[in-house]
């Protein structure tokens, strides 16, 4: 009758055969190995970052490295959001569930715990798959992220690994200090990214919209540094007469908006929260340019002197 050999042995012949074989498979690259028992007759092994198995007998006494055969895992393009970690140990975690195979083919379903976890069957034999950190699993499309898929209710997800404004290692998250910015998540690394302007950015949708007047007044932006903005003194005397701060005023920096001050292109409107007006002026050798919103050079405001 056969007997369990070592795991850790039979992983490290395993890794020595595959690094003998590198050559012969071109682009196989093993991260990580780990090995799993089947019925205590068989090692399941993991190549984790090659999206390939190795199912291995093992007797007492026979080479562990020895026989094996690889098996391709599920279909990506290429292996996008997708994790094959393996796993047929019943007894090292929670039970699965596992689904009959119809024999020959390659075919794939979902997971009935979890939504970012699936089954492929490929020749009549269950395989367990896993989504990266920040994808779930869409039948017939493979590992989304997870604002494209539905999962449905009391389907869990494996534990975040993100940190920081990535709440998982991918996916699209909002900026908490803007609400017209946001953050595309890749492997943990946070990329700033914004809306176009007078819109912000909905976390729910994952979209750029615009806001409705309950976000307009809530919603902060901060204050751009590389403009001064100084109210000229005595600034009542400096409010505009023929300028009204729009009705539905979005507030694009934090607690105000900012607006061309009629016939003198060195100064801006600012309208407040509160509905107030101040006015502001640029730096010497500036002007408002009303494109950005922002001071800038001279030379770059059309019809300024």
């Amino acid at each position: 009758m056969k007997k369990r050999s070592s795991v850790g042995s039979a992983t490290t012949a395993l890794t020595s055969v595959l690094s003998r074989r590198v050559d012969e498979v071109g682009a196989m690259r093993v991260m990580t190995v780990s090995a799993h028992w089947v019925s205590g007759l068989a090692l399941l092994v993991c190549l984790v970052g090659m999206g390939r198995t190795a199912l291995m007998d093992v007797d007492e006494g026979d080479d562990p490295g020895l026989p094996y055969e690889t098996q391709d895992g599920p279909p990506s393009n290429p292996l996008e959001g997708v994790a094959l970690t393996v796993s047929w140990d019943g007894t090292a975690g929670e039970a699965t569930e596992w689904p009959v195979c119809e024999p020959g083919g390659s075919y794939s379903r979902p997971h009935k715990v979890y939504c970012d976890r699936y089954f492929t069957c490929q020749n009549g034999q269950p395989y367990l798959g896993q989504c990266l950190d920040g994808y779930g699993f869409v039948l017939f499309k493979g590992c989304k992220l997870l604002h494209q898929v539905t999962c449905e209710k009391g389907k869990r997800l494996q534990a975040p690994k993100g940190r920081g404004v990535c709440e998982r290692l991918f996916g699209i998250y909002p900026d908490p200090k803007n609400c017209n910015r946001f953050y595309k998540c890749d492997n943990g690394t946070a990329v700033p990214d914004s809306c176009p302007r007078s819109l912000i950015f909905d976390n729910n949708k994952k979209v750029c919209r615009r806001p409705t007047d309950e976000e307009i007044f809530q919603c902060e932006r901060p204050t751009e540094a590389s403009t001064l903005m100084v109210p000229l003194q005595p600034a009542d005397s400096m409010k505009p007469v023929l300028f009204k701060c729009p009705i539905h005023n979005i507030l694009e920096f934090g607690d105000h908006s900012r607006h061309p001050y009629p016939g003198n292109c060195h100064f801006f409107i600012m309208c407040l929260r509160d509905g107030t007006m101040k006015v502001g002026s640029c730096e010497p050798t500036t002007a408002y340019n009303p494109v950005t919103s922002n001071c800038d050079s001279i030379s770059k405001v059309p019809n300024c002197t």
